[in-house]
């Protein structure tokens, strides 16, 4: 998996699978939970066929990429990444893509690259996220922060106080 931290691993999984595989385990290690991380890319990809976009969001990154710079920033690996993102057609939408095996420290790290590469300015910058890990790196950077309710509930989304809170994302039209 490359240099990923203990932490990257966990906020990569959905939580109810961070759950379920850490519940599996007899004791946490970084070690097992690597092995576990692994283990559930490889399940997905098995099912890569199965695999779609929430419609908002593709119809978002769609019409975002036609108008705005746009970088995808995960803690998945690149190898599982670029399989889905190929899968489903919208690789092409993003000018940069930076996976959890890219040696950022965390994702504010990646978000400052990004800027960065795009010459862009924190004031300038949306950074669209459905995890509190995601509102919080957007703040560290001191990007704008739009959360969108997906995975967990809106009061861990609302502990973060993001800039926007939205329940699907053709409301940013």
């Amino acid at each position: 998996l490359g240099p990923c931290s203990f932490s990257a691993i966990r906020k990569s999984l959905m939580p109810k699978s961070y759950k379920v595989l850490s519940g599996m385990m007899k004791r946490e290690s970084h070690k097992n939970l690597r092995k576990a991380h692994a283990y559930f890319q490889k399940r997905v990809l098995r099912r890569i066929s199965e695999i779609k976009t929430f419609p908002d969001a593709e119809k978002a990154v769609k019409k975002i990429s036609k108008e705005k710079k746009t970088a995808l920033l995960t803690n998945s690996t690149r190898a599982y990444t670029e399989k889905i993102l190929k899968k489903l057609g919208i690789k092409k939408c993003f000018n940069l893509l930076i996976f959890g095996d890219s040696g950022f420290r965390d994702k504010a790290e990646g978000l400052k690259y990004i800027m960065r590469a795009f010459k862009a300015t924190p004031g300038k910058t949306v950074c669209i996220g459905d995890a509190p890990s995601d509102i919080r790196a957007a703040k560290k950077a001191g990007c704008i922060s739009v959360a969108v309710i997906r995975w967990f509930p809106l009061r861990e989304i609302k502990k973060e106080k993001p800039d926007y809170i939205i329940r699907s994302m053709e409301e940013l039209f």
